[in-house]
């Protein structure tokens, strides 16, 4: 009976003890969020901003990121949030919590000095890749030109000029890039990392290991058909632009600046009938019909281009709370119906999240996770069902391109598939030696994975023209796992949700069931829960 009753004591100890860790935990936690979200508020503004065109809002955004860079430096705070985190607390919410706010302090345990350095340098590079805009034919012109004459124009010269115009940012930014990932570095060998590359997919909870199978196995996967399909649109492009049947294919002779996207192989000529339609209303109707609202999402945003501002596409969420928004260069034409598409699919992600879960995790629960939400939205813009209903095209116009279309959707995954391993290859060795020859390499590795032949005698920083390098590290790998889940969902949706037996055919439009299963199994969980690799 004594030792019964000595027992319970004990039980009974634990459980206080228990109960007083988690206590702490919340405590803390509750400080971190009155120092974060406000400050975490004001830099997504500034940025807003800034990109807006607001060119003072750059050093706005710099000066708010070391503030919070400066909060997770604290060394006491780290010191509690450590033996939190090794605490291994029992309630699974408290427990993530803790979990993400201490790799949110371990990554930042950096020199003051350099970490002030790493960002002024990432910030003034933005602000120079947003604001620039490359001369072509005598004149500044935007990015859409650009890409109009690729997409469009026949004449080999304009199409070259256009071409290297578009990488003349590289050549800007190169040097400081370079010095960036140099300080990166820096920062990461002194955290006890072999790289940043290395340190950043330890803190997004991914390794170079496990990341690396999946693109070597992609790599080996892909040769084959990728073979076969480039090899079918040079013999295209190469009778288009008459060329002869061994002519070397230099990238300007591709639509876009990277030989990323589809090719227009000269079967479908979709702009024709978008430039009278409002791809705003088409895209707004369609989330709209499906159960995921955003009206007031557009109301919000920033969509049509004007000079100054951020030529690219992406979407914000402005607090955590509901101010969800997307910066756009909108245009009545196929392509930003595709961009549209893809950047709502992050929209409604950061709408849609449980607004009741704690502050820190009310966000996405990892960068592929949202890149797959806005992959699959994209993705419905080549189902020809799809297109009849939300645009009006004709079904039997809309027959006569479903051969093409269904050959660009393997066209998409396949080249965006190749693309992404460059990206990828060629980011992780940029980390692992930033003082090699990074010109050459970045054509060694378009060679090697695109086979794209490298212009003659051409010595440029044509890597640099890339913006992620810059404002997004580490990150390109991630929308290639967005596309594998991509493929998980829409089977998972075709069968269990919409009881469908063809995928081909399923267009989500007026079927809220979707948004509800999206809503509650993918957005409204947030991050309280691991789906890392490591």
């Amino acid at each position: 009976m004594k030792y019964l009753f000595i027992l319970c004591l004990l039980v009974l100890s634990e459980a206080l003890m228990a109960t007083e860790i988690e206590q702490q935990a919340q405590k803390f936690i509750d400080e971190q969020e009155k120092l974060v979200a406000p400050l975490y508020k004001a830099m997504a503004l500034a940025y807003w901003n800034a990109t807006g065109g607001d060119k003072e809002c750059y050093q706005k955004y710099a000066e708010l990121e070391l503030q919070m860079r400066r909060l997770y430096m604290d060394k006491e705070r780290f010191e509690i949030v450590k033996r939190l985190y090794e605490a291994n607390l029992e309630d699974k919410l408290l427990r993530r919590q803790i979990e993400l706010l201490y790799f949110a302090f371990l990554e930042n345990q950096m020199d003051p000095a350099l970490m002030e350095q790493m960002v002024k340098l990432s910030s003034a590079l933005e602000e120079k890749f947003n604001t620039y805009r490359a001369t072509f034919e005598g004149q500044p012109v935007s990015d859409n030109v650009l890409v109009d004459v690729l997409k469009e124009d026949t004449n080999v010269e304009r199409r070259k000029a256009a071409w290297e115009a578009s990488k003349t940012v590289g050549q800007e930014v190169a040097a400081d890039l370079i010095k960036l990932v140099k300080v990166r570095n820096e920062i990461a060998r002194k955290m006890g990392f072999a790289n940043y590359y290395e340190m950043r997919l330890r803190f997004n909870e991914q390794s170079v290991e496990q990341v690396s199978a999946v693109f070597d196995e992609l790599a080996t996967a892909t040769q084959e058909p990728f073979t076969k399909l480039k090899g079918m649109i040079d013999t295209k492009f190469r009778a288009k632009y008459n060329l002869a049947a061994d002519a070397p294919m230099y990238p300007y002779y591709y639509q876009d600046r990277f030989f990323q996207e589809v090719q227009d192989i000269g079967d479908i000529d979709m702009d024709s009938y978008f430039k009278d339609k409002d791809v705003k209303a088409i895209v707004e109707q369609f989330y709209n019909g499906i159960g995921l609202p955003v009206t007031d999402m557009l109301k919000r945003s920033d969509l049509y281009e004007r000079p100054g501002k951020y030529q690219h596409a992406y979407c914000i969420d402005i607090d955590r709370e509901g101010d969800v928004r997307t910066m756009m260069s909108l245009r009545n034409n196929r392509g930003w119906l595709e961009t549209t598409m893809h950047e709502l699919g992050h929209g409604v992600y950061s709408m849609y999240l449980d607004r009741k879960l704690p502050w820190f995790l009310r966000e996405e629960a990892h960068t592929f996770t949202t890149e797959a939400i806005a992959q699959m939205m994209e993705g419905l813009t080549t189902n020809i069902y799809w297109l009849n209903k939300t645009t009006g095209i004709d079904m039997e116009i809309l027959k006569t391109w479903q051969p093409a279309l269904e050959l660009e959707r393997k066209m998409n995954l396949l080249i965006f598939c190749r693309w992404s391993l460059v990206m990828f290859n060629f980011e992780r060795e940029l980390y692992r030696d930033p003082d090699q020859d990074l010109n050459k390499l970045w054509w060694d590795m378009v060679e090697k994975y695109q086979f794209v032949t490298r212009m003659p005698d051409r010595n440029n920083a044509d890597w640099a023209a890339k913006i992620h390098f810059t404002s997004s590290p580490v990150y390109y790998h991630n929308y290639m796992l967005g596309n594998l889940m991509v493929a998980q969902m829409m089977n998972y949706i075709t069968k269990e949700i919409l009881h469908e037996t063809e995928t081909s055919k399923v267009t989500f439009i007026g079927q809220p069931e979707v948004g509800k299963y999206l809503t509650e199994k993918i957005f409204g969980p947030g991050k309280k829960n691991y789906v890392g690799t490591i």
